[in-house]
């Protein structure tokens, strides 16, 4: 329901608030493949001249309680690069005891437009936006569940630099004061076309509160034109660390792989009571170099990010035994591992 107005930069949190609207941030830490937001969480593609976008997903129902909240997903092109975003997608909007949903479609800076049909949690919604010619734009939904269908062409002029697919934390009534999210437990996207085909690869972005010390949503890993968008803030999980033995003067480097780790949210990695230096984070892995020991032979690892520190697990373990020196699993000698990581 708008384009992206203040983002927070990688590894670090630099704030970019004062950037032109719409713009995203370049990556400015080893993590390159996922940004973060105040007010978006979702993927997205950067291109040019994209004609066609589609997806579909569930409408997640939410509880109304004290405080008024409002959450938006939709799918767009547009908004990233320049000013200009057509979209179409659900809302749900509480206020006090009362909940309401609905489907509506933008072309900024037009305001959005309701569509005349009911939405109900619960049921799933399929949409696309597609160019039919210079300057004309056709949008469908339909509620698969329900069956109901909804058309409309429109002119608009927007060049299709950017595909999304996006929960949204929008302005409160289309004004300018953010409301917070409700609980909308998760959000599934799936069948997700730009032109036709599904992406082979998306950029991810997760929605972070103003200070930059919290998630509010996050995307879950993309797979096959399907991802899961959770509300809430990810605490990282640690599934192996290798190699998982070193010598006890430590200065060797090992990789941690695991998930919810979104590089610039890791803050410290712990072998037991002693900090390991951190080289570089992707969202499924940490590369460390391992600290001293300081006693015991066999510690616990643990990630900590804003979102919280992994528990204890027989994964999360490294053995201090001698001096013999490993390199990273897969690394070739005096090769230092990628700053990318593997989606």
């Amino acid at each position: 329901m708008g384009v992206v107005v203040a983002c927070i930069g990688l590894f670090g949190f630099t704030s970019v608030a004062g950037a032109s609207r719409g713009s995203l941030p370049a990556a400015s830490g080893p993590e390159t493949n996922c940004y973060a937001s105040e007010i978006w969480s979702g993927s997205f593609l950067l291109g040019s001249a994209y004609r066609q976008i589609a997806g579909s997903w569930n409408v997640p129902p939410v509880a109304a309680g004290s405080a008024t909240t409002f959450a938006a997903e939709w799918i767009g092109l547009g908004g990233l690069s320049n000013q200009d975003l057509i979209q179409t997608g659900v809302t749900e909007h509480t206020v006090h005891s009362s909940v309401s949903y609905s489907a509506w479609y933008e072309a900024l800076p037009a305001v959005p437009v309701n569509i005349p049909r009911p939405v109900r949690p619960g049921n799933r919604i399929s949409a696309s936006i597609a160019k039919q010619a210079s300057g004309l734009w056709r949008i469908d939904v339909t509620d698969e569940t329900s069956g109901w269908t909804w058309s409309k062409a429109l002119t608009y002029t927007e060049p299709g630099s950017s595909a999304e697919w996006i929960v949204e934390s929008p302005p409160s009534l289309y004004g300018t004061t953010q409301s917070p999210l409700p609980d909308f437990s998760s959000i599934t996207f799936s069948v997700m076309k730009v032109d036709g085909e599904t992406p082979a690869t998306v950029t991810q972005i997760l929605m972070v509160n103003a200070s930059g010390t919290g998630v509010d949503a996050y995307p879950m890993p993309y797979e096959r034109g399907s991802f899961t968008d959770v509300y809430g803030s990810p605490t990282p999980v640690v599934r192996s660390v290798a190699p998982a033995t070193g010598p006890d003067q430590g200065g060797n480097r090992v990789r941690i792989s695991g998930s919810n780790f979104f590089g610039f949210m890791v803050t410290t990695v712990m072998f037991g009571a002693a900090r390991a230096t951190i080289d570089s984070v992707s969202t499924s892995s940490v590369v460390v170099t391992v600290p001293r020991s300081i006693s015991a032979r066999t510690v616990a690892v643990t990630v900590t990010s804003i979102g919280g520190s992994s528990k204890p697990s027989p994964a999360a373990r490294y053995r201090y035994s001698g001096a013999i020196e490993h390199r990273v699993a897969g690394d070739g000698a005096g090769k230092r591992p990628g700053t990318r990581g593997a989606r």
